[in-house]
């Protein structure tokens, strides 16, 4: 299953790099929108530094101790 997604991921790569260089911009907005995949990359870290930091914010500051209310009862 894990492997399934693996190459999933990797055809979605390849034809985003693929229409990245047919479609480029004739005036890009910035430098590092003429660079292949960096759009992909830049998505992909993003969505892994925003699953990450929700899952360590859930983890330090939202969840309490199953002990919360104490031990009396």
């Amino acid at each position: 299953m894990q492997r399934m997604w693996l190459v999933v991921a990797g055809l979605i790569g390849l034809a985003t790099f693929i229409l990245e260089l047919a479609y480029r911009p004739a005036h890009p907005y910035s430098m590092w929108h003429t660079w292949p995949i960096f759009d992909l990359i830049f998505g992909a870290l993003g969505c892994t530094v925003i699953v990450l930091g929700a899952k360590w914010l859930g983890h330090h500051w939202l969840q309490r101790q199953e002990t919360y209310y104490g031990d009396d009862l």
